[in-house]
């Protein structure tokens, strides 16, 4: 819950899931306009609700990064650069470790990393002119329980 995240924590997020892709963004979007590139955010489908009851702030930092995409999108898509955002739901990585709920190890359950990085191939090799703004992913499977205390 949000009262029990120490404050440093809730700065470390802004600076990874936020901060970062911005400042990346501002220092390359020179060159990306020049060439014509590409940014692909991931974001997660907690940007996709108004409310997560899981981590406020984590949600509120992938709305964030969401918003700053479709922004950027429009900003530069008239030099033919290409921004997507990827928002995958649970994804079998070590960000739930600490999370106050496990994902049932099922196949279909979750989604793996491998998959998150096809979707990442599968939008650049779109043809130009082509653009995802955004993709979702989900697994197949909704499993998600409470851990034990």
């Amino acid at each position: 819950m949000h009262e029990e995240l120490d404050v440093s924590k809730i700065k470390e997020m802004v600076r990874t899931d936020l901060e970062a892709p911005m400042i990346l963004t501002q220092m390359l979007l020179r060159d990306l306009k020049k060439n014509k590139g590409t940014i692909i955010n991931i974001s997660s489908v907690t940007a996709l609700s108004q409310a997560n009851p899981h981590g406020a702030a984590y949600g509120a930092l992938k709305a964030g990064l969401r918003s700053f995409s479709s922004s950027i999108f429009e900003e530069a898509r008239k030099h033919g650069v290409r921004v997507s955002t990827i928002m995958p739901d649970m994804t079998k990585t070590e960000l739930y470790r600490n999370a106050d709920f496990d994902v049932e190890e099922t196949e279909g359950a979750y989604l793996e990393p491998a998959e998150v990085a096809e979707a990442v191939r599968y939008i650049l090799e779109r043809p130009d002119g082509v653009v995802i703004p955004e993709m979702v992913l989900r697994p197949q499977l909704h499993r998600i329980h409470r851990k034990q205390k």
